[in-house]
């Protein structure tokens, strides 16, 4: 492992390296993700069913078991700064992804409680997160050097809501069956990748230079922490996910009062995912039309706006339309978050920066979703208020948002970009 003396060039790549990039993009994401989400609602029921937690218990394990999405920052500075074997992202990717599927093979050998579920998705996150810093910063990179942070960013987030669409069903189905055909699959979408990054991420190597000093390494923080841009994208990815959340009393809701089974919750995020796909169709065409400066504030009426078809959710028909109106509201209310995540990363830092970003919304959603659920369990507040108390919060991000500089917001995907400082 050696330092990288110097950043992937600034010109624009050719139309055929750009669908190349967002090929490896888009099955990195596809892949890795597939296989976080196929296990979580599986997982999740095993806890409340099998180990019979509450619905705090469960938002706490998985709190912890990111632990590691929560100091992103430090995969970020190790791809920004420390080549491995000669790349900056395309050995990280091989090797987290490899390390992954081991991991997945190893939990099948083990017994299944509680304990060993925790250190074990502790550990298959932590090597997620190196995968997911790589291929942050490989779009910051290609999104900076092509104008393109909008659309990557619209790819990223229909790849997500494709992963909905089977990730749903088959998670569901996967919960009635044995733990190990979960663990099976999971392991393949890591292998799986390993032979796509190899054929298909051609990365130019990176010239060796000297290990760096501590003080390096602090230059690179304190630059990064200097940059204005940077600053506003953590305050708007705090207010923005930190109201508190129902998705763990959702669950709990829709197992304990409306008597959905597991194989129907599954297919409903099918649906979300279907609907959430077209909507990131949608934003990738109005990102080069309209200026962050009118989608951001959009997004978050949306935002607000669709959390409250959730009071509505009383049936299993209402259940079934509200997931699919959610799903598609609630992308493209998240979408121009993203975007000003990638605008707001400094250069030369993109995947410490993104990774930082990233960091914060992860730790903040998951908070969120803690909060939520001690007000459920602990407070005894019924579902649909706490509805109310997530959609107010998010309105209030309004107040905030002509507040944000005009280099970030007043410009199109596909427009030259600004230097913000």
């Amino acid at each position: 492992m050696t330092t990288a003396a110097a950043t992937p060039t600034s010109l624009p790549q050719s139309a055929s390296e750009q669908k190349q990039t967002s090929a490896v993009l888009a099955s990195g994401w596809l892949l890795t993700w597939l296989a976080i989400n196929i296990c979580t609602l599986p997982i999740n029921l095993y806890l409340k069913n099998k180990l019979h937690l509450g619905a705090e218990a469960v938002a706490f394990f998985n709190l912890v078991i990111g632990f590691a999405s929560y100091v992103k920052p430090i995969a970020g500075l190790f791809s920004d700064n420390l080549t491995l074997l000669g790349t900056r992202r395309k050995h990280y990717l091989l090797f987290s992804t490899f390390v992954g599927g081991l991991c997945w093979l190893l939990l099948a050998l083990l017994p299944k409680t509680y304990n060993t579920l925790l250190v074990m998705q502790t550990i298959t996150i932590a090597v997620f997160v190196v995968a997911s810093t790589a291929l942050g910063g490989l779009l910051v990179d290609a999104g900076k050097r092509n104008g393109s942070i909008g659309r990557l960013t619209s790819q990223r987030l229909a790849i997500n809501n494709l992963v909905g669409l089977i990730a749903g069903p088959l998670g569901g189905y996967l919960a009635t069956k044995a733990f190990g055909l979960t663990i099976g699959i999971c392991a393949g979408c890591f292998f799986l990748l390993v032979p796509l990054v190899a054929l298909f991420l051609h990365e130019p190597p990176v010239a060796d230079a000297p290990a760096p000093s501590w003080s390096a390494v602090g230059e690179q923080l304190k630059a990064t922490f200097a940059s204005r841009s940077l600053w506003w994208g953590l305050l708007m990815c705090c207010l923005l996910s930190i109201a508190p959340g129902f998705g763990t009393p959702l669950l709990f809701y829709q197992q304990d009062t409306l008597k959905l089974s597991e194989q129907f919750i599954g297919n409903m995020g099918m649906i979300s995912g279907g609907c959430g796909l077209l909507a990131a169709l949608l934003y990738s065409r109005l990102c080069s039309r309209l200026s962050l400066r009118r989608l951001l504030p959009l997004g978050i009426i949306l935002s607000s706006v669709g959390t409250l078809f959730y009071l509505f959710y009383n049936s299993v028909t209402a259940a079934l339309v509200i997931e699919g109106l959610a799903g598609f509201v609630g992308t493209l209310a998240v979408l121009p978050l993203w975007d000003l995540c990638g605008r707001a990363t400094p250069k030369k830092n993109e995947a410490l920066g993104y990774s930082l970003l990233m960091s914060v919304l992860n730790l903040t959603a998951a908070l969120s979703n803690l909060l939520g659920s001690w007000f459920y369990e602990r407070l005894h507040w019924n579902f649909k208020n706490l509805v109310w108390l997530n959609a107010g919060t998010t309105a209030l991000v309004l107040l905030i948002v002509p507040l944000i500089p005009a280099a970030l917001m007043d410009r199109r995907d596909g427009e030259l970009e600004e230097r913000v400082k």
